[in-house]
């Protein structure tokens, strides 16, 4: 009886074991590890995005150097530059116009949720090509980094 009620109680402390190891994320397992986006899921994913936010065609961003809010419509996507920022964080540049023509260079930011991706940020990289800040990578990842002044 004794040796019937040990087996027991191994049995159910290695059940409990089991669901204690489950229940803490410090200890994630290789079912948690982020899916990897393709360029063409990130270029999709931006474009709906835009769409879905867009009043009449127009896609209002705010620049809070500016204290204003753009009115800007998509010129297009640089599928050559969308990155990854870390494991589960992607970053897409994107050309867009004011209605005076002027391109304002966004960067958007998209951070994987399971199998879905989802918008994070918006922020302005460039207007009519002159930068508020630049990217650098380290160690396969990509970071924001300060514009480098020419003044010494």
């Amino acid at each position: 009886m004794k040796r019937k009620l040990s087996i027991a109680l191994a049995v159910v402390s290695l059940l409990a074991l089991n669901v204690m190891a489950q229940e803490h994320p410090e200890h994630p397992n290789s079912s948690t590890k982020a899916k990897d986006f393709s360029v063409t899921d990130l270029e999709k994913k931006i474009k709906e995005d835009i769409a879905e936010k867009s009043k009449d065609g127009v896609f209002q961003v705010e620049d809070p150097e500016l204290h204003k809010t753009w009115d800007l419509k998509l010129d297009h996507v640089h599928t050559e530059r969308l990155s990854k920022l870390n494991a589960d964080t992607y970053f897409a540049c994107v050309d867009m116009k004011d209605p005076n023509g002027k391109v304002i260079d966004v960067d958007f930011f998209l951070k994987s949720k399971g199998d879905k991706l989802e918008m994070t940020d918006t922020t302005i990289h460039k207007i009519e090509g002159k930068p508020r800040y630049n990217w650098k990578e380290e160690d396969g990842y990509w970071k924001r980094v300060p514009v480098k002044s020419d003044a010494k």
